[in-house]
């Protein structure tokens, strides 16, 4: 079809099949090798390549860490006169933030404002965030504050970007600060914002603090959403607070919210390291009824407080369910298990059991 159409001298319906293509599934598919000979036909053809081809192709080489070809293939769209627009630089900037290429990242932005190309907030956001991710804050604070000198007004995402890196780095009341600017700036801290904030209270052992904190979410007008409650019932948990944690998983149906994996896995371990193993099970089994699937995280810790309270039988038992179920021992539940064959009485039968799943292990 595409050699039809350039022997008839259908340029512009070419470009556009080929970039419908490249955009519905050659490259989704990695067949990089043929998305390549399309493009080379097209310059066969001297059909010029525009923009959204060469956008798409940068974005689909870039989701899968080809950073360096993505850098190849914009140094050929500039060398043939193809201008990048700000949605390219954007892309080709997140895919090198994606590899921890950083500084290129930052070169990038610049070449793009010294060659006529305004930066818009998504690149200023996508490099901030790439500076968060590589723990280095005040380079992205630093950016943060430039925006403004170039006409750039941050949105709620570069807030939540910042926020957050700050409370993975420490910096609370510097995340606070923010926070607080936010107001002053006229935005609007959404349910990401609050999130982010009750789980780094919880995560520095202030849960008074967090619980202010969520009961705020409501009074905004917002609604907790399951990672936020997640992050607040592990803090309780944490805190030793299991009678708070349990009226809030109770609560969650009330908000229209329901249980995921790690909400049943933050639950059930809190209640295998207190002993109590029938509540433990009880939840699990309301955890399979509800159509939430146990994951490898759930066997362990079941198993876990299970030998942690000599119950041999269950866990040997749960062992094998485990298995049968496609998921391993963690290094906890091995060094459990070695622990176990150690001790003296133990039930030939369940020392047998034992050393052969340690084998498979």
């Amino acid at each position: 079809m595409i050699t039809g159409l350039c022997k008839r001298g259908k340029l512009e319906e070419t470009e556009d099949l080929l970039s419908k293509m490249i955009d519905s599934g050659v490259c989704d598919y990695e067949q990089w090798d043929k998305a390549k000979r399309l493009l080379d036909d097209m310059l066969a053809q001297n059909i010029p390549r525009n923009i959204q081809t060469y956008t798409i192709l940068v974005d689909a080489l870039c989701k899968e860490g080809k950073v360096t070809e993505a850098h190849h293939l914009f140094a050929s769209m500039i060398k043939e006169g193809a201008l990048p627009n700000t949605v390219t630089y954007n892309t080709l900037m997140d895919g090198y933030c994606l590899v921890e290429r950083v500084d290129e990242a930052k070169n990038l932005l610049d070449y793009m404002t010294s060659h006529n190309c305004a930066p818009s907030v998504i690149s200023y956001n996508t490099l901030i965030n790439g500076y968060c991710k590589s723990k280095r804050l005040d380079e992205a604070l630093s950016l943060f504050k430039g925006m403004s000198r170039n006409g750039i007004d941050p949105n709620v995402a570069t807030y939540n970007t910042l926020i957050s890196g700050l409370c993975h780095d420490g910096r609370f009341k510097d995340a606070m600060m923010l926070f607080d600017e936010m107001k002053t700036c006229g935005l609007e801290a959404d349910i990401v914002t609050y999130s982010t904030l009750v789980d780094s209270l919880c995560k520095h052992k202030k849960v008074e603090e967090a619980l202010e904190m969520f009961a705020k979410i409501d009074s905004v007008g917002l609604a907790p959403n399951i990672v936020t409650c997640n992050c607040l019932i592990d803090g309780l948990c944490k805190d030793g607070k299991l009678e708070g944690a349990n009226k809030l998983f109770s609560e969650l149906s009330v908000r229209g919210l329901k249980p995921n994996v790690r909400t049943y896995n933050i639950m059930i371990n809190e209640l295998c390291k207190r002993g109590k193993l029938d509540e433990a099970e009880d939840l699990l089994s309301n955890m399979v009824d509800s159509g939430c699937s146990p994951d490898g995280f759930t066997y362990n810790i079941i198993i876990q407080g299970y030998l942690m309270y000599m119950e041999m039988s269950k866990a040997i038992s749960m062992l094998e369910k485990m298995i049968s179920c496609g998921f391993s021992a963690d290094v906890d539940t091995a060094t459990f298990v070695v622990k176990i064959l150690t001790t003296r009485g133990l039930d030939k039968s369940c020392k047998e059991t034992l050393e052969i799943f340690l084998k498979k292990t």
